[in-house]
């Protein structure tokens, strides 16, 4: 039995982005009551442009590490909020050691998700507009992570989304869920619109001597109502205090035959 002081988490984020249209408000809390498994409860609040009213999101994560072996399962709920949008779903994320070299410090994991949402969003379907249709999905998701000398790590992944709900027609839909809560697309964007799949690479490295951890990533994004994307994505987490994290992102977005953006986010951790 873990003591309390080590076995529980309590965290407060604010994140902002500039050039984007949202700001977000998290609060996490985490507990492990028996080894190895942790529970944990996270609570966002996002200011949208897009919106007249605030998107707030409930998820309730469950978690059990294994001997090689890591399982959890994210349910989570964005309630109406206000103008009749909401969602509701699951993620469900396994990954399990592949290869571990302790004499040269290396070591590979593989890992895979799949996720499933259920949105009330207005659906644009043959040039017919239906408010508040049932729209459902899910995603699925594959990659491998390589560490080396616990300082640097390299990750290639691929995700598919799947419409249970059928693409035939559908020109648009106007939700408040972020696709990127079913799978990674490689930007800090609240990403709105209907991805295909995507697939990128990522390199990550840590300072102990400057207690951060900093990464890049490439992100091919394949979308079903715009152009596809490329996502350039960098980002540093610096350790200010034994409590507090702050993170630094930079995000450009390329997408052919528009306007590039340039994304920079920042945002605050403080564990109390």
């Amino acid at each position: 039995m873990l003591s309390l002081s080590s076995a529980f988490s309590f965290s407060l984020a604010d994140n902002y982005t500039h050039n984007s249209k949202f700001w977000r408000n998290s609060t996490m809390l985490s507990f492990a009551p028996v080894y190895p498994i942790i529970v944990g409860a996270e609570f966002d609040i996002t200011e949208h442009k897009a919106f007249d009213n605030h998107i707030y999101e409930v998820r309730l994560p469950i978690g059990v590490d294994g001997n090689g072996f890591s399982l959890r399962a994210v349910p989570f709920a964005l309630p109406d909020n206000a103008n009749g949008a909401s969602a509701y779903g699951g993620k469900l994320m396994f990954s399990t050691g592949l290869k571990v070299n302790e004499i040269d410090g290396t070591a590979a994991e593989g890992y895979m998700s799949a996720g499933i949402v259920s949105q009330k969003a207005d659906v644009l379907k043959n040039g017919v507009l239906t408010e508040k249709d049932t729209f459902v999905q899910s995603a699925y998701e594959l990659g491998i992570l390589a560490n080396f000398f616990g300082v640097y790590a390299f990750n290639i992944s691929g995700n598919v989304y799947q419409y249970l709900s059928g693409l035939d027609g559908v020109e648009g839909v106007r939700g408040i869920f972020n696709q990127a809560e079913l799978a990674d697309l490689g930007t800090i964007d609240y990403v709105l619109g209907l991805p295909r799949a995507s697939g990128g690479i990522k390199a990550t490295w840590r300072s102990e001597e400057n207690r951060a951890e900093s990464f890049i990533s490439y992100r091919y994004i394949d979308m079903h109502d715009d152009d596809s994307r490329h996502s350039l994505l960098i980002s540093t987490n610096m350790m200010v205090s034994a409590r507090a994290t702050i993170r630094l992102s930079y995000n450009h977005i390329f997408i052919p035959n528009q306007t590039d953006s340039d994304i920079y986010g920042i945002g605050l951790s403080v564990r109390l």
